[in-house]
């Protein structure tokens, strides 16, 4: 409208300009007195054109051109501008929209995708709301509000919305106000982060992962520093992150520093390899554990060694685990040695009791020759009573278990004890009665003296041994600890001394039969193997802690029962003179066979023997009847002893069988097969021994 006005007025202008002209024309004429014919009306047109044509050229004609290529190069410039403006909103990254009255007007090809659409069209005119999750409508409604309203510029915002297909985007927003056809719009800016968000997401769920996981995790940057550790690593040290960021894991070594070892890891980290070795650990608060260390180099995207991940399982339970097993392997292998040598030494022994028995009998009235043969058998016994220590540390003596309270049964032994003791030895008792346990009465009271000797001799200036039971219940953990069999109920008791104590590497022998810290003839080194056969063979375990100066703390752990309704009064073995009955020896070694005849011949018994388990069988056969008891060792060739009495019980023959071995391994698993109760005798026996033995099994028949 304005431009066409200042035409007009420019037109009007020009007219006045012309009309002026011929004004000035006419005056000009009658000064001059020009005659008015036609040259000179064409003077005058020609004067006028030239007068009028400049005006009507400035202030007509140019205007309107300029003003003409003004309006196209500013519509020109417009439609290239908003060109621009289209194009780079159709080729950003983030997806732009413009809505009004909640509805779409606009929308670029990255929100066209965003919401699945096929074309912008599917868009358009659509509710705003439509594609907001319920969950985000009440705040989107709120910032619209806010934006319109107040013309503010919307802060970064994160929104989820949901696609034309169902799809639920997680997204980042931004919004303000702007013109739209003479009306105010919304413009809005939405980035997809939903990649973001997963990756976010998975960073999140492995790092809480590797806080969580029970392994010692550490991140080292190339030179080896740390960067970041797990909770595990932090609580297994004792330190903070804060305290080991930036520090070399040398301070968590404990072993010294082995500069060959510590190199050759450098070394196979820097090509690459995966270093796996173990090492031992000191924590924070000086206590050390071992750990399984597995070092992995990490490479970035170009291939280059960017930082390490170290994990670190402590292994100290397991390698303490191993070490217990290899100290039962090399006891059960020694055990067995121990046994075999026993059973050798048995049969010997009870022919020289028994031939020294028979030799006193029979010098009762020299008495010169009657102290030569008693000094024998005295060295038998000696003789004997160390296989019995072997037997025990091989587990292969057997045991008669009872059910006895073993508060009470060292509060009787005790007695017996302080006098191995000395006199400027205390003894300190802490016994809490119902400590029920199934034992062997005997063998307990020799592991109570086999400890009692070694505190007495760990103490050359006196001291304390203190005594105490208990009923203690071991978890899986207890149980890991103290090498006991299984969870469950345990009679316990510790003994203490307050003697000099041992350092590690006597701790690591201490259970070595023939191993002694004693001078040369003070000790066999017998004791402490017979204490771990023994509590072996109880299906208990001992344990032994001690420091040098500090004393030593033996502990024994039996599995507990319950107490028994009425405890039977023990009985007492009435001495045998001897009898009459017939009875059929069995036994394969020729010098203990011959011994055995000799001694219940000489009182009175009429004996048969038989060299293995089928001529036993041909004489019961030949004799009808006659044999009141078969005396049989348990291991013979061709027939051992069960397999004897398992043909005697096939035959119908109801005698008594008497049983007598030196209990090796397969002692004890031949007589695993028989029924319990049955009645044995133990090698290495005396004469006295032997005759009430089959005194009581004739009399009990």
């Amino acid at each position: 409208m304005k431009a066409r006005a200042a035409t007009a007025l420019r037109a009007l202008a020009a007219v006045a300009i012309v009309l002026a002209a011929h004004l000035v024309l006419e005056v000009m004429k009658r000064q001059l007195g020009m005659a008015a014919d036609w040259r000179a009306a064409v003077r005058e047109s020609v004067l006028l054109a030239l007068i009028a044509a400049p005006a009507l050229w400035l202030l007509v004609l140019r205007p309107g051109r300029e003003a003409r290529l003004a309006r196209e190069r500013a519509e020109r410039e417009l439609r290239e501008s908003e060109e621009r403006y289209r194009t780079l909103l159709e080729l950003a990254p983030d997806a732009i929209g413009v809505h009004t009255e909640g509805r779409h007007v606009y929308v670029n090809e990255a929100m066209t995708r965003l919401l699945r659409a096929s074309s912008p069209q599917d868009l358009i005119g659509q509710p705003i709301l439509r594609f907001v999750h319920p969950d985000d409508r009440e705040q989107v409604l709120e910032r619209i509000r806010d934006t319109m309203e107040r013309g503010r510029i919307g802060s970064l915002v994160e929104e989820k919305l949901v696609a034309l297909d169902g799809t639920v985007v997680r997204t980042e927003m931004r919004s303000r106000v702007v013109p739209y056809r003479g009306r105010p719009a919304a413009l809005v800016v939405i980035r997809d982060v939903s990649e973001r968000k997963q990756a976010q997401e998975r960073l999140r769920i492995q790092a809480a992962a590797l806080d969580a996981v029970a392994n010692g995790v550490m991140f080292l940057d190339r030179e080896g520093r740390i960067e970041w550790m797990n909770a595990a690593m932090a609580a297994g040290t004792g330190y903070a992150l804060a305290e080991v960021v930036g520090r070399r894991p040398d301070l968590l070594r404990a072993d010294y520093r082995d500069e060959a070892r510590d190199r050759a890891a450098w070394e196979a980290l820097s090509r690459g390899t995966v270093w796996r070795d173990e090492y031992a650990y000191r924590r924070k608060d000086g206590s050390t554990f071992t750990v399984a260390l597995v070092i992995t180099p990490v490479r970035d995207e170009r291939g280059e060694i960017a930082r390490y991940v170290a994990v670190a399982l402590d292994v100290t339970e397991r390698r303490n685990l191993e070490y217990q097993l290899r100290q039962a392997q090399k006891m059960e292998a020694v055990g067995q040695l121990a046994g075999g040598i026993a059973h050798d030494f048995n049969n010997l022994l009870t022919t020289v009791l028994a031939s020294a028995g028979l030799l006193e009998e029979q010098l009762a009235g020299d008495p010169g020759a009657l102290e030569e043969a008693r000094i024998v058998r005295h060295a038998a016994e000696r003789g004997a009573a160390l296989t019995r220590k072997l037997l025990a540390f091989g587990r292969r003596q057997r045991l008669e278990m009872k059910t006895v309270d073993l508060a009470e049964l060292i509060g009787d032994f005790s007695r017996m004890m302080r006098r191995v003791l000395r006199e400027d030895i205390a003894v300190e008792l802490a016994l809490k009665p119902g400590a029920w346990v199934r034992a062997d009465p005997g063998a307990i009271e020799q592991v109570l003296m086999n400890l009692a000797t070694n505190a007495r001799d760990a103490m050359p200036q006196g001291g304390t041994v203190a005594i105490a039971t208990s009923r203690e219940v071991l978890d899986r953990d207890a149980v890991l600890r103290t090498g006991c069999a299984n969870p469950g109920e345990y009679a316990v008791v510790r003994v203490r001394d307050t003697g000099t104590g041992m350092d590690e590497e006597t701790m690591h022998r201490i259970f070595e039969p023939f191993f002694t810290t004693k001078s040369v003839g003070s000790g066999t080194g017998l004791g402490m193997a017979m204490v771990y056969g023994l509590m072996t063979q109880h299906g208990g375990r001992v344990n032994v802690a001690s420091e040098v100066g500090k004393g030593t703390t033996v502990t024994l752990y039996f599995p507990a029962v319950a107490a028994p309704a009425t405890v039977a009064p023990s009985a007492e073995r009435r001495r045998s003179a001897g009898g009459t009955e017939t009875i059929l020896v069995v036994e394969d070694e020729p010098g203990l066979r011959r011994a055995a005849q000799r001694v219940l011949e000489k009182h009175g018994y009429r004996v048969l023997i038989a060299p293995n388990g089928a001529e036993a069988l041909r004489i019961l056969a030949a004799t009808d009847g006659q044999v009141r008891l078969v005396l049989t060792d348990v291991v013979m060739p061709e027939m051992g002893g069960p397999q004897l009495y398992q043909a005697i019980r096939a035959m119908g023959k109801r005698m008594p069988v008497l049983f007598s071995s030196g209990y090796t391994a397969r002692d004890v698993e031949e007589a695993s097969a028989l029924e319990p109760g049955l009645p044995f005798l133990h090698k290495p026996w005396s004469v006295q021994e032997i005759l009430d033995r089959v005194r009581e099994v004739l009399d009990a028949s």
